[in-house]
């Protein structure tokens, strides 16, 4: 499934206008780099929260911008995609670990449930697709 900016500017105001008292209670938005970091930045402006950003190599190495920042935060994690779970999962005990949130979240603008790995239990909100997702940034890959 092809996507455009228009597509995800849609989700994000969908999942952000329907859990407005969810998001009142956020402290802060973490952008996934890469692809996370555009959803991100647009949720953040939506909502006037600060924006900080995580990035995880091939080598599953976490490199995050302001840890001092989230301790006892809640924070909302952002990504343009879930598909086996791994990223969130790693970033989400890294930041248990490391920084002491108060409440960690994570937002996906899409789910592919079919490639979800079971190993990676993590509570996710999104919407379900049935194929996997290309999104703007990909379209050269």
């Amino acid at each position: 499934m092809k996507t455009n900016l228009n597509d995800i500017k849609i989700e994000i105001d969908r999942f952000v206008d329907s859990n407005k008292s969810f998001f009142e209670q956020i402290d802060f938005v973490i952008g996934m780099s890469r692809g996370g970091l555009i959803p991100a930045v647009l949720i953040s402006t939506k909502l006037d929260k600060p924006l900080v950003t995580a990035y995880i190599n091939k080598k599953d190495e976490i490199f995050f911008d302001r840890p001092e920042w989230i301790k006892d935060k809640k924070v909302l994690i952002v990504d343009d995609i879930v598909r086996s779970g791994r990223t969130m999962y790693l970033l989400k005990r890294y930041l248990e670990k490391n920084t002491e949130p108060k409440d960690i979240r994570i937002y996906t603008i899409y789910s592919v449930a079919s490639m979800r790995d079971r190993d990676y239990q993590i509570m996710v909100s999104a919407t379900e697709a049935e194929e996997d997702v290309i999104f703007p940034w990909d379209y050269e890959k």
